[in-house]
């Protein structure tokens, strides 16, 4: 740099010695944030300094207004690690959202639509992830539900791959609400991590079109009964579970995933979406929203906000009613009014009047060919 005291190589080391620190924002806070600042973002025309002017700049900054003790001064240096391990650390903010598919496109559950849910494992085997597809009329469930279990690009949804590659998924033919899966081999530890979770793949991988029972078969002909039956279970479509925020990596958008827990009143599980917490989840209701009231009407659910007219209309806002449509269907309610707002819409949700429960959850816009 021409004309300074210090060259460029001290100003990086100087820069370089400076104590890190901490950013304890959870994910769900930075995506919160993120939003925010993408609602209030203007285009800018500006001249880039060069990169010693910059480097100077920062110095300066740093020894006029030293570090606070503040939660949101220190995060104008830090760099967040929840972030880091949300895999957004190499990520533009632009590039990040870009790079994730968009979630949570309501669809009704009157809709007429074909949906095709499938349970996925995230990477880490700690959590069932669903996911929500435009299906046909013209095929059966079980067979598009196949179909997308085998040409899924899970990596674009950064999940780990599905375990049912060498699997045959096809409808009893006694019975068209049960389900036989016939694998060639069936190692659950390696696929699943545990029983549990293959459990919970399946339910929430067949749940959704209303099959009741699943039969598991290794080597066997199809259609034929065998001597190579494993095992068989019951599926309930409605399980009373919350709805919590997972984040998967490389991606700011967060997907709805049900909780490993069920509950006895939906009171309750509200109480754990804004309050409780699972591993690698985050909550869908923020701890600054108070639910006044939780009235039940049959199958209507009213939720009173105390402090809706503050609530601005964000994702943020967005998925939290959209959390609790989800959790609303799993203790039997057909709709949800909302009460509170000022605002008549929320994202794509109209809140003007009683709202019907989605299908499934996590719909994404795009088919799956065959």
């Amino acid at each position: 740099m021409k004309n300074s005291l210090w060259s460029d190589e001290q100003i990086k080391k100087w820069i370089s010695e400076f104590p890190k620190v901490e950013d304890s924002r959870s994910s769900f806070e930075i995506w919160n944030n993120i939003t925010e600042k993408k609602r209030k973002r203007t285009i800018l025309k500006f001249i880039v300094p060069s990169a010693s002017i910059v480097a100077l700049t920062a110095a300066v900054t740093f020894v006029v207004f030293p570090l606070s003790n503040s939660k949101n001064e220190q995060t104008q240096y830090s760099y967040n690690k929840k972030a880091e391990n949300a895999g957004n650390s190499h990520l533009t903010e632009s590039q990040t959202m870009e790079a994730s598919p968009k979630y949570r496109s309501i669809v009704p559950n009157s809709s007429t639509e074909q949906i095709i849910t499938v349970g996925l494992l995230d990477e880490s085997k700690q959590h069932v992830v669903p996911l929500s597809f435009k299906g046909n009329q013209f095929e059966p469930a079980v067979k598009q539900i196949n179909d997308v279990l085998n040409k899924i690009d899970v990596k674009r949804f950064n999940l780990s791959a599905f375990a049912f590659q060498d699997a045959d998924i096809y409808e009893s033919k006694s019975r068209s609400d049960e389900v036989i899966i016939n694998f060639e081999k069936l190692n659950i530890k390696d696929r699943f991590h545990n029983e549990q979770n293959f459990k919970e793949v399946l339910k929430e991988t067949f749940r959704w079109q209303n099959y009741k029972k699943v039969r598991l078969f290794t080597n066997e002909k199809q259609h034929v009964p065998s001597e190579h039956f494993v095992s068989e279970f019951q599926i309930k479509k409605l399980l009373k579970k919350a709805y919590f925020l997972f984040f998967p990596k490389n991606s700011s958008n967060p997907l709805l995933v049900p909780s490993k827990n069920e509950y006895e009143t939906i009171e309750d599980a509200m109480n754990a979406m804004q309050k409780g917490k699972e591993d690698g989840l985050e909550p869908s209701i923020n701890n600054s929203v108070k639910i006044k009231q939780l009235k039940k009407d049959d199958e209507l659910l009213t939720v009173t906000f105390e402090n809706a007219s503050k609530m601005k209309n964000t994702e943020h806002t967005e998925v939290m009613l959209e959390a609790i449509l989800m959790t609303a269907k799993e203790f039997g309610f057909k709709k949800v009014k909302f009460e509170g707002f000022d605002a008549k819409k929320i994202g794509n949700i109209d809140i003007s009047k009683p709202v019907e429960v989605p299908f499934s959850p996590n719909f994404i816009d795009l088919k799956v060919d065959a």
